[in-house]
């Protein structure tokens, strides 16, 4: 079976991410993490400036903590076959895939290899 590594969207959790996909558990193992900022009753990615939005924006407020807690989650939770987005989660895969972030030599089901894509 798959194992996906998921991040959820602005303001929710990883608990209640895996919840709502709780229908797709039969088909793979799935991981849902807390983004490290916390935002309200949950958590987020990144900030914004003012005014601003994560596709609009110059600049991602705390991505270097958030890469490094994707990173740690990876290495210390994986191997992972893929990962699944919702909103800023979805934004936050493609770009660490545009980015080249966690680009590595390997295997893609090895700690540190390049993260593949799940939709």
């Amino acid at each position: 079976r798959p194992r996906l590594l998921c991040f959820h969207g602005k303001g929710d959790t990883g608990a209640k991410f895996a919840r709502r996909l709780e229908p797709l558990s039969g088909v793979a193992d799935l991981v849902c993490v807390d983004a490290p900022h916390p935002l309200g009753g949950g958590f987020a990615w990144w900030g914004l400036p003012p005014g601003e939005r994560s596709f609009t924006t110059p600049v991602f407020e705390g991505w270097d903590e958030t890469v490094s807690s994707v990173r740690r989650v990876w290495e210390e939770q994986g191997p992972f076959d893929g990962m699944l987005g919702f909103s800023q989660g979805a934004i936050l895969i493609a770009a660490l895939a545009a980015l080249g972030v966690l680009r590595t030599s390997g295997r893609p089901s090895q700690p540190g290899a390049p993260l593949p894509l799940a939709a």
